[in-house]
């Protein structure tokens, strides 16, 4: 179970992201966790030169989820500018925070991914595809003559390139050279270098020839569609879309960047109904229950008691109109595939997380619903691919690799925790706030504004709802991103908790506030002597603090007080410990050996399949326009290190596909 300092940490790596996301100061972190932030900072400034596939950001959402699904949550933090970098920043941070965040899954595993997208980042740019029409999921396909078919991209999640011209010269643009990073020497991690492979499975005869399809990118609902969906997901309320202000982009001695390119916010929408919600992003769905994902007991339901539950639940609205597979690759989730022409797709349409009291968690939806055939293609047989990952290994642009745990391989025996002697030693307190409490803080608003008109603006600053006058509420909506200060009585409680808006003026050129002291008791009130030399009153200061304890204080501003003294206007303090003081023997350094790397050593493929993959399109100025489905030769088994194994080859003949750039 996360502890309430392991919530507080993660909200302080979830204050930090989104600073960096916003282009604006970051608030201090705890030092526990300074090493992630500090890394996620450099990574974060090297991914904005990169353009990373949205496909990859489908799937790791997925993924990370799935991961979170276990912990508590809230309502999705804000969302900035959206090229694809940031969309996957947000979405690592969105999984691992989500405002009420899950530490204990790691931050340092977020930082890790941001560490991938850099990595593996690439920009496509291509010539503009064909115009996709809107057509239903059994869209017919277009029966083509062979020189007539635009030539393919690769199936690489990491590729994201433009469709070439048609025939057998189309030609796509060599993509953008990964970003240098400070690293010497490339890293390559290839823990199949070495791997022997045994085929225990026939390969497959056909089919020989496979329809590929587009689908739209952007703009599939309308707001009316998201009432109706919303609707359906039982989430009852006004549409609002969110107001996305003009970013701005800083060199590292703080100085305003100019905007190279026009901005042209996307509009996202959302329903609310208490503590569900549902999100309407580009071309995805996302349901959640804030209600379900707090309770600290949760537990999730096994998936063969949970998958019964869904389908009924999508069944019963109309969701499940097309032929489908009910699968489970992680966890207990359950996962909802099409089958498109009897060929199952690689990307579930539903991902869903179901408690242990049959509740919906939550619910990810990727509608396949505007299909439209681009052509027949020719398949190579599926031994040829295969001998192609025999002869060249992994190009990450027609093949590629995942793992995942074998659910049926003996799992080791838990270790029961055995914390460290230092960590009685440290202490964390978060500001708390009842109801009634006057507050202060100071934040950048996330506005919501009601498409139809019907509703006042719904903003939150930091992780409370304000609530108040809609006059007031729409003057503070031209402050969305900007920093505002904001004078408010508490209501309800955590993790609900609403500020009553009483008021607020703009707050320019704030920092957040932070620093070293020591705490003094003087009578009934509670002093902090801070390092640089002034004395501050702290308000509701914490019962157990101690008289001279050292403590880092962080907060949202310093404010005059009716006396001699400032009052510091604390969001949290934690203890500041002496770690040179501790005994070295308190701390065990685990040696690696050579022998521990993780190396995969041999592979036996027992099933071997045609499924459907889904890569994006881009346009000459690198815009997402769609979305491609195409076929692939899936390559299923197990290792010796105990996990299956997915190897997934292009299946399309070589010749009517775009070259890589390896």
């Amino acid at each position: 179970m996360m502890t309430q300092h392991d919530e507080q940490l993660a909200l302080e790596l979830d204050a930090f992201l989104t600073a960096q996301l916003q282009n604006r100061p970051a608030p201090p972190v705890d030092e526990t966790v300074q090493a992630e932030a500090h890394l996620a900072a450099q990574l974060i400034q090297a991914a904005q030169r990169v353009d990373t596939d949205p496909v990859f950001l489908s799937a790791l959402e997925a993924r990370l989820a799935t991961a979170a699904s276990r912990q508590p949550s809230t309502s999705a933090p804000e969302r900035s500018k959206r090229p694809f970098w940031q969309n996957l920043i947000h979405s690592v941070k969105e999984t691992f925070t989500m405002k009420r965040p899950v530490y204990a899954l790691g931050g340092l595993a977020a930082v890790f991914i941001l560490g991938v997208l850099v990595w593996f980042g690439l920009t496509g740019r291509g010539n503009q595809p064909a115009t996709v029409a809107d057509g239903g999921a059994a869209a017919t396909a277009v029966i083509a003559d062979a020189g007539s078919l635009p030539k393919l991209p690769g199936i690489s999640q990491g590729s994201g390139r433009g469709m070439g011209g048609g025939g057998g010269d189309g030609t796509m643009e060599q993509a953008a050279a990964p970003v240098e990073i400070g690293i010497d020497e490339p890293f390559i991690w290839n823990p199949l270098a070495d791997a022997q492979y045994t085929i225990d499975a026939p390969f497959p005869g056909d089919p020989v020839t496979a329809t590929v399809y587009q689908q739209p990118a952007t703009g599939l609902f309308t707001s009316e569609e998201v009432q109706r969906y919303a609707q359906l997901l039982g989430v009852n309320g006004p549409v609002y879309r969110e107001v996305m202000p003009e970013p701005v982009f800083f060199t590292p001695e703080g100085e305003a960047l100019p905007e190279t390119r026009p901005w042209s916010p996307p509009t996202y929408y959302y329903v609310f109904d208490g503590q569900r919600q549902v999100s309407f992003y580009d071309a995805n769905i996302y349901y959640f229950d804030q209600s379900v994902a707090q309770n600290e007991a949760l537990t999730m339901m096994p998936f063969d008691q949970a998958a019964p539950i869904v389908e009924a639940f999508l069944s019963e609205r109309g969701l499940l109109d097309f032929p489908y597979e009910i699968t489970s690759t992680w966890g207990d989730n359950v996962e909802i595939r099409r089958l498109i022409n009897g060929v199952i797709s690689m990307t579930p349409e539903f991902f869903v997380s179901v408690n242990s009291a049959g509740q919906i968690m939550s619910l990810s939806y990727q509608p396949f619903n505007k299909l439209q055939a681009i052509g027949d293609y020719p398949l190579r047989p599926a031994a040829d691919a295969w001998q192609q990952i025999l002869d060249e290994g992994f190009d990450y642009y027609s093949s590629y690799w995942f793992t995942m745990p074998d659910p049926n391989a003996p799992q080791p025996t838990p270790q029961p925790y055995e914390p460290m002697p230092w960590e009685e030693l440290y202490r964390y307190w978060p500001r708390v706030f009842n109801d009634g409490d006057a507050m202060t803080i100071i934040g950048y608003p996330l506005v919501y504004l009601a498409v139809n008109g019907d509703a006042a603006p719904r903003i939150m600053v930091d992780q409370y709802l304000l609530s108040g006058a809609t006059a007031d509420l729409e003057a503070l909506a031209a402050y969305a991103g900007q920093p505002v200060r904001i004078e408010g009585i508490a209501r309800g409680a955590m993790p609900t908790m609403r500020l009553e808006l009483t008021g607020w003026r703009p707050a320019p050129n704030h920092e957040w506030q932070s620093m070293q002291g020591a705490i003094r008791f003087d009578g009934a009130q509670v002093l902090f002597d801070g390092d640089t030399g002034e004395t501050f009153v702290v308000p509701n200061a914490p019962v157990d603090l101690t008289d001279g304890e050292r403590v880092n204080l962080s907060g949202w501003s310093i404010e005059s007080g009716e006396g001699p003294l400032r009052i510091f206007n604390w969001s949290s303090m934690d203890r500041i410990i002496d770690w040179e003081a501790l005994q070295p023997e308190t701390v065990e350094i685990m040696p690696i050996e050579p022998g521990d790397a993780y190396e995969i050593t041999d592979v036996v493929i027992d099933a071997i399949d045609l499924i459907y993959t889904y890569g994006p399109i881009f346009d000459a100025d690198n815009n997402l326009t769609s979305f491609m489905l195409q076929p692939a030769w899936r390559f299923r088994g197990v290792t010796n290190t105990s996990e299956l194994i997915e190897i997934v080859v292009q299946a399309v003949a070589p010749e009517f596909v775009e070259p890589g750039d390896q």
